[in-house]
């Protein structure tokens, strides 16, 4: 069980992180005004497993605490460009699709049959914060990015956070707070000259004439975006994963290219687990989303230090529980798996 857990004292970061599981509890995705993630158990109606994170370990790969075993999985990145498996590192976030897990003793096993692989954040650095900050930020596209003592620094930044310097162009993976505009960096890598930058954000000050918004403090068009890549409308309060033209230096105004919803399972999964943030709660605490996921957790087993009380906007949560993309009031089943603390 993971609550109140403090990253290494020289970084400064407190997170608030505990382990929510759901037990025959049902996800809503995109098709019921969600997006992005998917939490874990068993459902009567999928197929298989699903589980978003970061990669924690090899060996095939470890995500969530499951081993995937890869050999045969198709790798892409998210432009669906195939990747090759000697690319993925600690740290990176993966979708992962595969097999129903096997539990024994400690260890979860599963063949995994695709894992898609992306950064929630690419563009430059705009500023950057001294080495003995506490703690020690970046600000990316207005975002604003924590150094952990986890952070993973790519070979293509040998002399890691004290060798960065404003206007280098990176890529992070990390877990975002989208309401606070700030992720906590698990990998970052150094990218040379992409064609886009991307952000991960909440939508603000829509105007459906203009055809603007922004994300944070920076302003985005998509005027000139062609009607086939805007896949969600970025309305007040949406989630939306965005790709602009890259431009240095930035302009006021940034060119959307792409507009979509956060990754998300396309089908029911009989199994799934995720890791992230609480980024919107109802009266209740057994209604909230996970990186915008709408959560149904009437039936969920929730363990927290501090019960239901843990269930707050920005708390770090990893989820299990049956993924379903059709309704949210669907009903399963016990959970089948063994219970991971």
């Amino acid at each position: 069980m993971k609550n109140a857990l403090n990253t290494p004292v020289a970084d400064g970061i407190t997170r608030r992180e505990g382990l929510l599981t759901l037990l025959g509890s049902a996800l809503a995705l995109a098709g019921c005004g969600g997006g992005g993630g998917g939490v874990a158990g068993v459902s009567s109606g999928g197929t298989g497993s699903f589980s978003a994170g970061p990669i924690t370990g090899f060996g095939s790969i470890i995500v969530n605490g499951i081993r995937f075993e890869d050999q045969s999985a198709s790798i892409v990145d998210d432009d669906g460009a195939p990747m090759d498996r000697s690319r993925l590192k600690l740290g990176m976030l993966t979708t992962v699709k595969g097999s129903k897990t096997t539990t024994t003793g400690a260890s979860t096993t599963a063949t995994a049959t695709s894992i898609v692989v992306g950064g929630e954040l690419q563009g430059p650095i705009s500023s950057i914060s001294a080495a003995t900050a506490n703690p020690r930020t970046l600000v990316i596209l207005g975002q604003t990015v924590e150094i952990t003592g986890s952070t993973i620094f790519d070979t293509s930044i040998p002399g890691g956070f004290q060798s960065l310097a404003v206007g280098d162009i990176l890529e992070v993976h990390g877990v975002l707070d989208p309401a606070a505009n700030r992720m906590q960096a698990t990998f970052i890598e150094k990218k040379n000259a992409p064609n886009v930058f991307k952000i991960q954000g909440i939508a603000s000050g829509h105007n459906a004439t203009t055809k603007t918004f922004a994300i944070g403090s920076i302003q985005i068009s998509y005027l000139t975006t062609p009607a086939d890549e805007v896949r969600i409308t970025p309305a007040d309060g949406t989630l939306v994963r965005v790709r602009v033209q890259a431009q240095t230096p930035a302009p006021a105004v940034w060119t959307a290219t792409r507009i979509r919803p956060p990754e998300n399972a396309n089908e029911d999964r009989d199994e799934a687990d995720v890791e992230g943030i609480i980024t919107a709660r109802g009266a209740s605490f057994t209604s909230f989303s996970v990186a915008g996921i709408p959560v149904d957790a009437s039936g969920a087993n929730v363990r927290f230090d501090d019960g239901t009380a843990g269930i707050v906007l920005g708390a770090r949560v990893q989820g299990q529980g049956p993924l379903e993309q059709r309704r949210a009031d669907r009903r399963a089943g016990p959970d089948r798996r063994q219970q991971r603390s």
